[in-house]
C-alpha cells in the first residue's frame, strides 16, 4: 500500500469544526487506497522536510496556502520532475482568486512548474477520491480513460483544422444522446461558455507547428457523474513555469480562457510534454446538482508538465483508423443532418405500415368483410378496387425506393447536401399528399358499400345473383 501524508491546517481561527469532520471523513475514505499519516502545518517546513528523508510518499495534501508557501518541499522532488512522487494542495472552503485575509491576489510562486490544487468543499468523497488516485500513479495522470470509474464510456473524437470553424458542431454535441438525453442538457451554457474560449485560445492566440496538420485531437466523453472534454494540441512550446502564468486565472482578464474555464468548469488539467509542441488540456463537468454549492472561482486545477512516455492513448488518429480502437468513436459533424435523415426514414416506414394495413382493408372488401363468404362483386366495384389496389401498389414502389434512397444517404451524411434532403422531403410529401386523397376515396367507396348492404342486406346481395 502507498504511503500518503495528509497537513492538516489543525489552528483554530482558520477552519471550522465542521470542515475538519469533513476533512477527517475524506481521509478515513482515503484509508484502503493508501496509508495515510496525518501531519499537522505547525511542524513547520524545516521538520517536516526530515520527515520526508525517513519515508517514501507517492503524494503529499497540504492546504492550499501552506502548499504555495513551503516551496522546498516542492524543490525536495525536484522542481523540474516530470514522474514521481507529487505535492499538491487542497481547500475545504470556497477559495476565490483574492485572499480575504490580507485582500492580495493568490498567486503561484512565479518560478512555479506545477500547480495542483483539489477542491474538497462538495460532498463528492468518492470522486475527490478518485483524483487523489489518479496523482499517486505515473500512469493515470494524463489521458481520458482514467478519469472515469469503472467501465469507459464512449470517446468521440475528431481531428480539427485549422482552417475549420466551430460552426454547428456544438449543436451536434448537444443533440448526442449522453447530452441530450440526460441530466447534462442543463449545462449546455457553461459546456458552449468553455468550448467557444477554447476554440478562439487555440486558433488565434496558441499558434499552430505545422499548418497543414491537425492542430486538435477533440474527445468528449460522459458519464452519469462525470462530463469530460479533451483536447490534444499542437501549440508554440511553452516552458513549465510560463504555461503556469497562462491558466492561472488571478493573472488575466475576466473574459480570458483561464478565467472563463475557472467559472464555468468543474475541473481544468493541463499537460505538457518536455520539448514536444504538444499540451493537453482537459475540462470537466460534475452534475449541476453538485455544482450549486457556492464557491469561489478556483475549483480543481492542476498543472504539471509529464514525460512524453506518460502518454498512454492515442493522438491525432485519422477518421478511417478510429475503429481500430473500441473506446473511440467518430464525431458525428452531421448530426443534424443524420437526425433529419432519421426522421425521413421514420415517416416512410410509418407510410409502408399505412399502406400494408389499407391492403389489408381492401382484401377484407373484396370478400365481403371479415367471416364472410366470398362473393363476387359487381363489375363495377371490382374495377374500382383494382385501381385502388394499383395506386396502392405505385406508391409503396416509390416510398421503398424513397426508404432506399434515404438509407443511402444516412450511410453517406458526410458527402449528402442538403438539398437532396429537401428533395426527398419533397417526394415524401408528395406521396403523402396521394394517400390522403386515395384514402378519402376508399372511405367514400367503403361508406356506400356499407350502406347498400344495411338497406338490402343478403337477401338483396342474393337477389342480384338469383
Amino acid at each position: 500500500m502507498s504511503n500518503l501524508a495528509f497537513l492538516i491546517d489543525d489552528r483554530d481561527d482558520r477552519a471550522s469544526a465542521a470542515e475538519r469532520s469533513q476533512l477527517m471523513r475524506f481521509i478515513q475514505i482515503l484509508r484502503p487506497k493508501f496509508d495515510v499519516e496525518i501531519f499537522s502545518i505547525q511542524i513547520g517546513e524545516e521538520a517536516f522536510l526530515a520527515e520526508l528523508t525517513k519515508k517514501e510518499y507517492v503524494l503529499i495534501l497540504a492546504p492550499w496556502d501552506c502548499y504555495f508557501s513551503w516551496s522546498r518541499v516542492e524543490a525536495f522532488y525536484g522542481i523540474t520532475r516530470t514522474s514521481g512522487p507529487t505535492f499538491a494542495g487542497y481547500f475545504c472552503s470556497p477559495l476565490n482568486s483574492v485572499d480575504s485575509k490580507n485582500s492580495k491576489n493568490i498567486q503561484p510562486p512565479s518560478n512555479a512548474h506545477r500547480v495542483i490544487l483539489l477542491d474538497l468543499t462538495q460532498d463528492m468523497p468518492e470522486m475527490q477520491a478518485h483524483w487523489i488516485w489518479l496523482l499517486s500513479k505515473d500512469i493515470t495522470r494524463a489521458g481520458l480513460i482514467p478519469l472515469f470509474q469503472g467501465k469507459t464510456p464512449p470517446c468521440y473524437s475528431e481531428n480539427w483544422m485549422a482552417q475549420e470553424e466551430l460552426g454547428a458542431r456544438f449543436e451536434n454535441l448537444l443533440r448526442l444522446p449522453e447530452i441530450a438525453e440526460n441530466h447534462w442538457k442543463s449545462l449546455s451554457g457553461a459546456i458552449r461558455v468553455c468550448l467557444g474560449a477554447v476554440w478562439g485560445w487555440i486558433f488565434d492566440e496558441s499558434g499552430a507547428t505545422v499548418p497543414s496538420a491537425p492542430k486538435v485531437f477533440f474527445q468528449f466523453a460522459a458519464s452519469a457523474d462525470l462530463l469530460v472534454f479533451r483536447f490534444f494540441i499542437s501549440v508554440q512550446r511553452l516552458k513549465p513555469s510560463q504555461v503556469v502564468q497562462s491558466f492561472w486565472p488571478s493573472s488575466h482578464a475576466v473574459d480570458s480562457l483561464p478565467v472563463l474555464l475557472a467559472t464555468h468548469g468543474d475541473f481544468v488539467r493541463i499537460h505538457s510534454f518536455g520539448e514536444s509542441p504538444f499540451m493537453e488540456l482537459t475540462v470537466g463537468f460534475f452534475p449541476k446538482t453538485q455544482r450549486d454549492i457556492l464557491r469561489g472561482i478556483c475549483r480543481n486545477f492542476w498543472i504539471e508538465p509529464l514525460d512524453p512516455l506518460l502518454l498512454r492513448e492515442p493522438q491525432f488518429v485519422p477518421l478511417e483508423a478510429l475503429s481500430k480502437f473500441p473506446h473511440l468513436k467518430p464525431f458525428p459533424l452531421n448530426a443534424g443532418k443524420v437526425h433529419q435523415l432519421g426522421l425521413l426514414q421514420n415517416q416512410v416506414q410509418g407510410l409502408n405500415q399505412k399502406l400494408s394495413e389499407r391492403e389489408f382493408l381492401i382484401r377484407e372488401l373484396r370478400s365481403g368483410g371479415v367471416g364472410t363468404p366470398t362473393q363476387l362483386p359487381p363489375p363495377d366495384a371490382e374495377g374500382m378496387l383494382e385501381a385502388f389496389r394499383g395506386h396502392y401498389f405505385q406508391i409503396e414502389n416509390e416510398l421503398r425506393e424513397l426508404e432506399l434512397e434515404a438509407q443511402n444517404l444516412q450511410q453517406s451524411a458526410s458527402q449528402s447536401s442538403s438539398n437532396e434532403i429537401v428533395n426527398l422531403q419533397r417526394r415524401i410529401l408528395v406521396l403523402t399528399q396521394k394517400e390522403a386523397g386515395l384514402l378519402r376515396s376508399l372511405a367514400e367507396t367503403m361508406e356506400l358499400f356499407h350502406r347498400r348492404f344495411s338497406k338490402g342486406g343478403k337477401t338483396g346481395a342474393g337477389g342480384r345473383h338469383g
